[in-house]
């Protein structure tokens, strides 16, 4: 080419599956400055290959031409060396995770990873990724692996059953598997939530920084967290510290994030998203982890979780480093990608067997088959023969007793939530009260102080420590006042009033004071939910 350098296409580069005669969807660039022993490289999208670009790392260059005119003759010359067979040729990647190739063959990109790592064909992944570093370089053996699961507690297996669940997630999801389910490690402050979190999942790194990727802070804006979730295919991210305030308004913002990202990691609808001139579509391709210090508010959120509950710290190994887990999620995913058609199938069949997840919903049911057939897929990766039945046998027990775990939490979670969903109104819940003998009631007045209340004359009178104590007790009440609820009565016409600034009534002379309510109006005004 004219100038003062000379710019050579040294690799093109298309998707899995695109038209190798057409136009490449990314390309390396090399260019070399004349009378000079300068030389600089960089790859490119096609869309990004110009003169403005290519000046980025040469400053200096001078096609002798305009840029426009420039910018025809390098697609003129691209075109022209691809035709002539000149430029060698592979296949481009642009997102982590599963990857189908042509020859039906599949394979996994674990940031600037190819696995399985023996691929024959030349391959270019995109910048952004490749920036991305598996932690490990394959030296922990399978066995080595296999002795420290063997040493960690329930709620780790959990984790790392859920790592090995995400690691094939797109592949799971796109056979038709309804996998809604992110992962929840709830316990109080200072037990070691995080520390759990992030030793066995936070094990990709920024090659130039050596920063973790795949963690982010509770209070992070909603648009970094979800650039992560799309960007972070086939991978964990850990939400970080949900944890309690004094600040109710603080609170409530992390129960709504809370609440926002199990919706989000559960959907498959995207967020659309204004990034600078561009609007784009972002989808949740990750595995959220989140830790918090509460649980959630509501039936429908919990159900889409998988539950970690811990109530002490744990004791982790020393041999439980981002290192290891990195080096098992490699031997996975070469197992994975020879095995992954009898894996699958095996899940569907699973998904279809009663066995131990009787009672369970249909959601919960499928993410629970889901967390327990991709432990078992480790197992079987790591010792493919059963060479090692002292390592694999106990460790497949040991998961089926933190599923019990899991599973008994989520019971236990549900139970709390239902006590704080009203079946009603006040009126319904103080009438259907009455019908079911919930109240100590005399039946004659002058016997009044030994009881909680009394039927005078077709209206249903309570002592005041008796309604406030009754209605407490009430799902969706616990955290009514004895103002709130006078209040209320008063508002339906439900209570009975005598005396100017008293609420209370004497209903004869010498007897206690009592709420005197209206059944009648608690009959009309009652609302069931």
């Amino acid at each position: 080419m004219m100038g003062n350098a000379t710019i050579r296409f040294v690799g093109a580069y298309f998707l899995p599956g695109a038209d190798m005669s057409a136009a490449p969807e990314s390309i390396w660039v090399e260019i070399t400055r004349k009378a000079s022993t300068w030389r600089g490289e960089v790859q490119l999208r096609l869309k990004d290959l110009n003169i403005k670009n290519l000046r980025g790392i040469c400053p200096f260059l001078d096609m002798g031409m305009s840029d426009r005119a420039a910018n025809q003759r390098l697609m003129q010359q691209l075109m022209e060396d691809l035709q002539g067979n000149r430029i060698p040729i592979g296949y481009y990647f642009d997102e982590m995770g599963a990857v189908h190739l042509p020859d039906g063959s599949l394979g996994f990109i674990r940031g600037d990873t190819f696995c399985p790592g023996d691929f024959a064909h030349p391959y270019l992944i995109d910048q952004e990724i490749g920036d991305i570093e598996l932690c490990g370089d394959s030296s922990s053996s399978a066995q080595h692996i296999l002795m420290i699961l063997r040493m960690l507690p329930p709620q780790a297996l959990l984790v790392m059953a859920y790592v090995i669940l995400t690691s094939v997630r797109s592949l799971v999801i796109g056979c038709g598997v309804g996998l809604q389910a992110i992962l929840y490690i709830t316990g109080k402050n200072g037990i070691g939530k995080s520390q759990l979190a992030k030793r066995m999942a936070i094990f990709y790194r920024r090659k130039k920084t050596g920063k973790p990727v795949g963690i982010v802070e509770a209070d992070s804006t909603n648009a970094a967290t979800d650039c992560m979730l799309h960007l972070m295919r086939d991978m964990p991210v850990v939400v970080d510290d949900l944890c309690l305030s004094s600040g109710r308004e603080t609170e409530r913002k992390r129960r709504e994030q809370g609440a926002r990202l199990v919706r989000k990691g559960t959907s498959e609808m995207p967020t659309i998203k204004k990034l600078g001139s561009k609007t784009v579509e972002l989808r949740c391709n990750a595995g959220i982890i989140l830790t918090a210090e509460f649980t959630m508010e509501t039936e429908s959120d919990l159900n889409r979780c998988l539950i970690v509950p811990m109530t002490d710290y744990l004791d982790l190994p020393g041999e439980l480093t981002p290192q290891l887990i990195g080096d098992a999620i490699r031997l996975f995913s070469t197992w994975f990608a020879a095995n992954s058609e009898t894996e699958l199938n095996r899940l569907k069949r699973e998904l279809t067997n009663g066995d131990w997840r009787q009672g369970m919903p249909h959601r919960i049911r499928t993410s629970y088959t889901c967390l327990r057939w991709a432990f078992q897929s480790l197992i079987t990766a790591l010792d493919p023969d059963n060479r090692l039945p002292e390592c694999s046998n106990p460790l497949l027990k040991q998961m089926d007793k933190a599923l019990k775990i899991a599973w008994a939490a989520h019971m236990q979670m549900g139970k709390r939530i239902l006590e704080t969903v009203p079946r009603g109104n006040l009126a319904a819940v103080l009438y259907d009260g009455k019908k079911n003998d919930a109240f100590n009631l005399a039946t004659n007045p002058k016997k009044l102080a030994k009881y909680s209340g009394i039927i005078w004359q077709k209206d249903l009178c309570l002592k005041p420590d008796a309604l406030v104590q009754y209605v407490l007790t009430q799902p969706g009440f616990h955290n009514w006042t004895r103002n709130r609820i006078i209040q209320e009565l008063k508002d339906i016409g439900a209570l009975v009033l005598q005396e100017e600034n008293a609420s209370t009534v004497h209903i004869d002379k010498d007897l206690p004071r009592v709420y005197r309510i209206r059944l009648d109006v608690l009959k009309d005004m009652a609302e069931y939910y």
